[in-house]
């Protein structure tokens, strides 16, 4: 049986057809027969067609699903950061208010003491909002400076305190979870010369 297959191949690859390749170097030793590549079926040939056309449409879809995605997940983090505050201006919202009437108030009394407590309770009330958001307040009056989280504006000469003790606070600083903000305004005591 091989044989005869060999003899079919031979007959196939010596007939007195022209070669395409004749006279060119097949790389095959003189004597050796080409084989000839194996026809597909029509059969075949549209079952591979189909399953192309078929994966290839899968692919495309694929391809403009994710585009769509891309510029879906774009947008929503576009939307994210613009209204990414919006929680948090809602909730300072009241104090705006509080602000508002507090200036209405004053046109409408005469009274200093009643003013003073309408601005400490809209004063309470944004502390109140920042410590809910941990944003806690730098106190350091009495403490050693530490430039990680003081600003030196001045250095006051003065023999009743150690020197470099804060001996004032200009401006009050922030952290945000133990995160500096922003960083005290503090006067230090230094050495007085001599």
């Amino acid at each position: 049986m091989q044989q005869d297959d060999d003899r079919i191949m031979r007959e196939k690859t010596t007939s007195s057809e022209p070669s395409m390749f004749a006279g060119s170097d097949t790389g095959l030793p003189d004597g050796q027969p080409q084989q000839a590549e194996p026809e597909l079926d029509t059969a075949q040939g549209q079952d591979w067609k189909a399953r192309y056309e078929e994966t290839h449409e899968k692919y495309l879809r694929a391809i403009a699903d994710l585009q769509n995605y891309r510029r879906r997940v774009s947008r929503d983090m576009a939307d994210r950061q613009q209204y990414a505050n919006e929680d948090l201006l809602t909730q300072l919202l009241p104090v705006a208010d509080n602000c508002g009437q507090a200036l209405a108030g004053i046109c409408q009394t005469d009274d200093p003491e009643c003013i003073i407590k309408g601005v400490e309770m809209i004063l309470a009330q944004l502390h109140d909002f920042m410590q809910g958001h941990g944003v806690e307040q730098i106190s350091p009056l009495g403490q050693q400076f530490d430039p990680n989280l003081h600003e030196a504006v001045e250095a006051v000469p003065t023999d009743q305190t150690e020197p470099n003790t804060i001996v004032g606070v200009l401006q009050p600083g922030y952290t945000l979870r133990e995160r500096l903000l922003r960083p005290a305004k503090v006067r230090v005591a230094v050495a007085p010369k001599t």
